[in-house]
């Protein structure tokens, strides 16, 4: 029955597809709109739009696809603008409308109201990153609800080489320093035999997610030392969609255990991939939770 149910929603969801690109006539953006404006995810402290303008005047090449953004990279290699896709937050507008059985409708109703909580994840984790991690996360602009005053278009091509006009004033967006993956970076630095740079990295990235963590702030992404990239001298956290505050963090026993418990999975990456190095991040880490304070 869950198997019949399941095709029975896949080719639902193809023919409604085929049809809003139809009734779109043929102008489908895979990016997505900001929504009516939302006090909620209003942004304060935004820098002068000149700087904007000046990142944003360069061609802006894609660089890859996340779950919930598509990013590009400007033509200095400096800067990454990530647009957020329709795919993660918009359920097509006939599917809206179509009528379907009692099972069919109540099915449709749960994955839009699940589309409207991870919009809403995802836009408060956007803000929080900005507002109170500007620094660990490379952020330069983030965009939100809708505005009338930048007064940017942007010409870019998606994953399949389709161009596209984008009005930044209608539009979701997120504007970040470019950072090397930090796991490429340890690799190369491997591979080169380069002790104290692979050791400065990892003191880095714990550094920062205990920074974070003491803002009452978690990246909640079980893998998210993947979400970690070079920038400068430092790490920085390149992915800003699963940032969740949790006041309790501010408690310095709890603070300790938690801290503990979100760098399970980057302990064992490093048992695996970097056991040499694994006393070093254990002595980082303590010397962190003894900081807790701090």
């Amino acid at each position: 029955m869950l198997l019949r149910l399941r095709q029975i929603l896949i080719t639902l969801a193809l023919v409604v597809a085929a049809l809003d690109l139809f009734f779109s006539n043929f102008h489908y953006s895979p990016f997505f709109p900001c929504p009516p404006f939302d006090p909620r995810y209003e942004i304060t402290h935004l820098p002068p739009k000149e700087k904007l303008n000046n990142i944003l005047s360069q061609k802006f090449t894609y660089l890859g696809s996340g779950h919930q953004c598509s990013a590009y990279l400007s033509e200095d290699g400096q800067y990454v603008l990530k647009l957020a896709q329709h795919l993660h937050f918009r359920w097509p507008s006939v599917a809206k409308k179509l009528p379907l059985p009692r099972f069919l409708n109540e099915r449709r109703q749960k994955i839009m109201a699940k589309q409207q909580r991870q919009l809403s994840v995802f836009f408060l984790s956007a803000k929080r990153g900005f507002e109170n991690l500007k620094d660990e996360c490379g952020l330069i602009y983030v965009h939100l609800n809708p505005s009338d005053d930048l007064h940017i278009s942007l010409r870019v091509r998606d994953y399949f080489f389709r161009p596209f006009t984008i009005d930044l004033d209608r539009h979701v967006f997120i504007v970040q320093k470019k950072m090397q993956p930090i796991t490429n970076a340890l690799e190369e630095y491997q591979r080169n035999r380069d002790t104290d740079q692979i050791r400065s990295l990892i003191g880095h990235l714990v550094q920062n997610i205990a920074n974070t963590m003491r803002k009452g702030l978690i990246d909640t992404d079980r893998s998210h030392f993947k979400n970690y990239g070079v920038l400068g001298n430092t790490v920085a956290c390149f992915d800003i969609g699963n940032i969740m505050e949790d006041p309790k963090l501010l408690n310095p026993d709890y603070f300790a255990a938690a801290l503990q418990k979100s760098l399970q999975k980057t302990r064992r990456w490093i048992a695996k991939d970097f056991p040499d190095e694994l006393v070093f991040f254990e002595q980082i880490l303590s010397e962190e939770t003894l900081n807790c304070n701090q």
